[in-house]
């Protein structure tokens, strides 16, 4: 009786020690997504007009921004299939209908941070006639970016399936042509919405 008493505490112990090892390594091995942010955006040029003049007839300028993407995985790689992103204003994109590649397929490494600099969009005709009207007589206009991407998260030999991103971020930009507020950055997050530019 009591080695059979022994066995079965024996038995809870090892069930008990084996659901708390599970749990530990899925809090230390579970994924987080990537953080993407875009710095040091400019547009340029911007007309001289008064902004009380609401004929400006500007038709191309020229969006220059920074994208900052951050693995905050400290024991998974990330692989990149590529990142794609288009620029909006009030439903109008800018820059035409294709997308701009920030990049091609790449890997990131662990608690690794990217930078993709000056990057450009050259944004013209009525499309960007209105974004520059409301910029000239409101002196702040919306810009929203959408970002699109898949992923694989890697940890020695083993790989994820992959997982598609779609991200999209938002910010007022002042007449000086840069992001309005103290921070001067534009946060991409996930969005319900999917899409692909390809």
């Amino acid at each position: 009786m009591c080695e059979t008493n022994s066995f079965k505490g024996w038995l809870i112990q090892v069930a008990v020690l084996s659901i708390i090892l599970v749990l530990v390594l899925w809090l230390s091995l579970r994924t987080r997504t990537p953080n993407f942010s875009i710095q040091n955006l400019t547009i340029d040029p911007l007309p001289t007009t008064n902004i009380t003049n609401t004929t400006t007839t500007a038709t191309n300028t020229t969006i220059t921004f920074d994208l900052e993407i951050e693995n905050p995985n400290k024991d998974y790689n990330i692989w990149y299939s590529g990142v794609d992103l288009i620029w909006y204003h009030g439903g109008d994109t800018l820059g035409g209908a294709s997308s701009t590649t920030v990049s091609k397929s790449f890997s990131q490494g662990k608690s690794e941070t990217n930078n993709f600099s000056n990057l450009k969009v050259n944004v013209y005709g009525e499309n960007c006639t209105r974004f520059i009207q409301e910029l000239v007589t409101s002196e702040t206009a919306k810009l929203e970016a959408r970002l699109a991407t898949e992923i694989k998260y890697r940890m020695g030999v083993l790989r994820s399936k992959r997982h598609g991103l779609n991200l999209k971020g938002s910010a007022e930009v002042g007449r000086d042509g840069k992001i309005k507020g103290k921070k001067k950055r534009m946060k991409l997050r996930k969005s319900s919405s999917k899409w692909r530019f390809h």
